[in-house]
């Protein structure tokens, strides 16, 4: 069974977290809110308000350097010979949870890095 973990853009202040996505319905309009664990001060739950078009699942699978992906990941997939700097066969995809199976297949062959995400880097996309 795998992890089920969420992560989320802070509004405030573009940080990322990690938790359960869930909607405050008490405010107008209805607030999507990203529920996480609070370090410091005891344990316990807290609430930070997340842009909603930057939740994305993960996938749980990791990259080659243990790196967690999630939805809206951008990966790297090379492998075969280097040619002047570049990979022989590579591909840049971005992730959804409807690459599964592909990637799955790539993170075991060992050859997926995440080198960014699609809210943080717009303009490479």
């Amino acid at each position: 069974m795998r992890e089920i973990i969420f992560r989320g853009k802070r509004i405030e202040n573009g940080e990322w977290v990690f938790g359960v996505p869930i909607i405050n319905t008490d405010c107008v309009p209805p607030k999507y809110m990203m529920q996480v664990c609070v370090v410091g001060g005891g344990l316990g739950i807290g609430h930070k308000e997340v842009l909603p078009e930057t939740v994305g699942q993960y996938t749980g699978l990791k990259d080659k350097n243990g790196k967690m992906i999630f939805e809206g990941d951008v990966v790297f997939a090379g492998y075969g010979e280097h040619y002047q700097g570049q990979h022989e066969h590579s591909t840049t995809t971005i992730i959804d949870m409807a690459d599964y199976e592909a990637l799955n297949a790539l993170c075991n062959a060992n050859i997926v890095q995440v080198i960014g995400n699609i809210h943080d880097q717009k303009e490479d996309v």
